[in-house]
């Protein structure tokens, strides 16, 4: 026998002591007292005291069994046997329902998989008995125990079941079997059976099976039953919006490139065998609508893209919400897909150098410094306002207003003006750092990785990169690069006369990917990388020579203008662009400092808990859709795009084997009977209850003992009036306190 309340078993066995106490002190020695008929009392005493005795035993053990029952039907006792008539058994059932994004597909009749699933568990739910407890978790990313530790108010559980919505991300099985077990480890002293349903229809988005699961469910001493919803037999068709990329996520207003121009990435998944159309559609309010544009998909093919152009003409600044939208079909979460373009009169870049004045117009005599600010203002109609500041006295309020900064003379940064420029970067600054041109061996490389983040490692000395005194050019194949997107139908030509002369080359830190343009060699010139915790940071750009005709003929060249222009309008978008929230995240890279709040859609708010690196969020963001993001007190400071990840919308169907071996990791799982849910509860044999029972022989035993105790004091009375006593004159109670008054 087992009890679901050990310590109230143990409380009532304790407690059978109190009639035993009671009777040892009724038993205490008092002083005798001599009083007129005591001598006939005394014989008629010893007459029946034999029998006596054996009366207050018999009432003893019987208030002593009252309690310990009492105690026991209070600890609720199992016993392993439910053929027994006492009534059903205690029963812990876990509940697992899939509402990730892949819960929402539709079928012919318009249901949704996640309102399947809902009906199945209400169903379980309902045919339980009061005494069985129920736990509720939903299995979308980052999944919640909606009722845990598991409860018998069944009313409550189907009330959290009802408000259930889906969920904009991936559904995480594992996290949700992982934290069952947790629970289940956790009341390891209770014996009740537990049974743990999992309800999901198993598709491609909802099911990783590359990804073994790691809890284990079953194998322990206490009984476990898992039970999982059949995979569904088919998948859905559909199309999907996986990305929206715009050649600058921050424009210039009135610029007439191609800055309006995005392409929309889309995917076809579930059955691709047969031929379709998509229509695609792009909207940017207020912006003229561009007209729609149609995909044909051949039989087989399961990737397409698409390019359209917004009309920026006339835009005035500010923010410009751009969504990609395609038809409805099976899965209209992922039908579009959202993008902020952030539209500016103008660009703020500082030059990090130190002035020098009284140099001739010689264009050997110029700085890198100055080199940089001609290439970012190059006469009227420059869009980027260029401003000066001191390295060695790098001002935190300066750097705030700035959206770039170009550091050529990184020998004179403090450590504490790193840590300003780390700052600059968290902030989504745009940081491009050259050798100083007068640096032979450098020293500043120690004191910047560190605090800036980077894994980079530079040489000690700066040398020169071959042995021809012309320099080495740049090599004619350029890997590609979204810096440097725009220029890339003529970047072949604008490097052509570019010479490398001196570099301070990266030995070790730089990925392939990171690299923007590279010498003849093959040898990294300049290279990028995005800063802070998950790279939601701004960019960091280095460039292996000093801006200085020394060290490159770059200044001197047309590429120069091109390229600073493009460095830092495709940098601060980058940065911009980076600004993101993942739907089922609780953490958005790179916010604006100062935000206090989200607003999402349906004008739910989101608090901001930590504003430093990536912003720690009060609660997980649900939908895909863009949120406003607010300052302290409540005032808009701009908008961030929430997109969903287009894997978790795949809709292929998963075979039974398949899912079979993989749920197999953690235990042996039986498939939900759809036509009765609860099927398995009324099959497997449970633990039985009996507190019931037990509280009913309680009762019964308290009149027994009533009865039993009236019966022996009548009989007193019958030995007393044998001996010529009046009974009710001596008004006899408790035979055990005659024993002090023997002489």
């Amino acid at each position: 026998m087992n009890f679901v309340h050990a310590g109230l078993a143990i409380a009532g066995l304790a407690a059978v002591a109190i009639p035993i106490i009671i009777h040892l002190l009724f038993r205490q020695r008092r002083r005798p007292i001599e009083w007129g008929a005591m001598r006939f009392l005394l014989e008629a005493y010893r007459r029946s005291r034999h029998r006596m005795r054996l009366e207050q035993w018999l009432l003893l053990a019987v208030r002593c069994l009252i309690l310990a029952l009492l105690g026991m039907a209070l600890a609720r006792p199992l016993v392993s046997d439910s053929a027994l008539p006492l009534g059903p058994g205690s029963r812990v059932v876990y509940l697992i329902i899939d509402n990730g994004l892949a819960s929402t597909v539709t079928d012919a009749a318009g249901t949704t998989a996640l309102e399947r699933h809902r009906r199945s568990a209400a169903a379980i739910i309902s045919a339980l008995t009061a005494s069985d407890r129920v736990a509720l978790l939903s299995a979308a990313r980052p999944i919640e125990a909606l009722v845990d530790p598991p409860a018998v108010d069944h009313a409550a559980v189907l009330a959290r079941l009802d408000e259930m919505k889906a969920m904009h991300t991936p559904t995480d099985i594992d996290a949700a079997l992982s934290r069952v077990r947790e629970s289940i480890t956790l009341r390891k002293d209770d014996p009740s059976p537990a049974f743990v349903y999992l309800l999901s229809d198993f598709l491609s988005g909802s099911a990783d099976l590359t990804r073994p699961l790691s809890a284990r469910l079953a194998g322990g001493e206490r009984p476990v039953t898992l039970i999982a919803s059949s995979p569904a037999a088919e998948g859905a068709r559909n199309v999907q919006v996986t990305a929206i990329d715009s050649m600058r996520s921050v424009a210039l207003a009135g610029a007439t490139d191609l800055s309006g121009q995005f392409t929309i990435h889309l995917r076809r998944v579930g059955d691709v065998s047969n031929e379709a159309i998509t229509t695609v559609r792009l909207a940017a309010e207020p912006l003229p609508v561009p007209a729609p544009m149609t995909v044909r998909w051949a039989s087989g093919q399961s990737e397409a893209k698409v390019e359209m152009r917004l009309d920026l003409r006339g835009v005035e600044t500010g923010e410009v919400v751009v969504t990609a939208s395609i038809d409805r079909d099976a899965l209209s979460a992922d039908n579009a897909r959202y993008s902020v373009l952030d539209v500016r009169e103008s660009l703020r870049a500082a030059v990090l150098d130190r002035r020098e004045f009284g140099r001739s117009g010689d264009l050997a005599s110029y700085s890198s410094g100055s080199w940089v600010r001609r290439a970012l203002d190059p006469g009227s109609g420059s869009q980027i306002s260029v401003t000066d500041i001191d390295p060695a006295s790098i001002d935190r309020a300066a750097m705030r207003r700035l959206q770039a900064a170009v550091l050529t003379r990184p020998d004179l940064v403090t450590d504490d003006g790193w840590r300003v420029l780390r700052e600059f970067l968290d902030a989504g600054g745009l940081l491009w750092i050259a050798p100083a041109e007068h640096e032979q061996v450098v020293t500043w490389t120690d004191r910047a990785a560190g605090p800036l983040g980077l894994n980079w490692r530079w040489a000690r000395e700066a040398a020169a990169p071959g042995k021809d005194e012309s320099g080495v050019p740049l090599a004619d194949d350029q890997p590609p690069s979204e810096l440097l997107a725009l220029l890339s139908s003529e970047l072949g030509e604008l490097i052509k006369p570019v010479r490398v002369l001196r570099m301070l080359p990266l030995e070790d830190g730089v990925e392939p990917n990171q690299v923007v343009l590279r010498l003849a060699d093959g040898s990294p010139w300049m290279t990028w990388t995005t800063s802070g915790e998950s790279g939601g940071g701004g960019p960091v750009i280095y460039l292996a020579s000093a801006i200085h005709l020394d060290w490159t003929s770059l200044p001197a060249k047309p590429f120069m203008v091109a390229l600073v222009h493009e460095i830092v309008r495709q940098g601060v978008g980058h940065a911009h662009q980076q600004r993101l929230l993942a739907p089922g995240a609780t953490l958005a890279s790179a916010l604006p400092s100062g935000a206090g709040s989200l607003r999402g859609p349906g004008g739910s708010a989101i608090t901001i808990l930590q504003r430093e690196g990536p912003a720690s969020l009060e609660r997980p963001v649900a939908l895909a859709g863009v949120y406003e993001v607010l300052d302290e007190r409540g005032a808009a400071m701009g908008r961030i795009a929430a997109n969903l990840e287009p894997d978790a919308a795949r809709t292929e169907a998963l075979s039974s084997t398949q899912v079979s071996e993989w749920l197999g990791l953690s235990g042996s799982w039986r498939w939900l009977d759809e036509d009765d849910a609860a099927a398995a509860l009324a099959d497997q044999t449970t633990w039985g209850e009996i507190s019931l029972a037990l509280l009913l022989a309680a009762l019964l035993l308290a009149l027994f003992e009533t009865l039993l105790a009236r019966w022996f004091s009548h009989g007193l009375r019958k030995e007393l009036e044998s001996g010529g006593l009046d009974a009710d004159r001596f008004a006899i109670s408790s035979t055990p306190a005659m024993e002090g008054h023997r002489a």
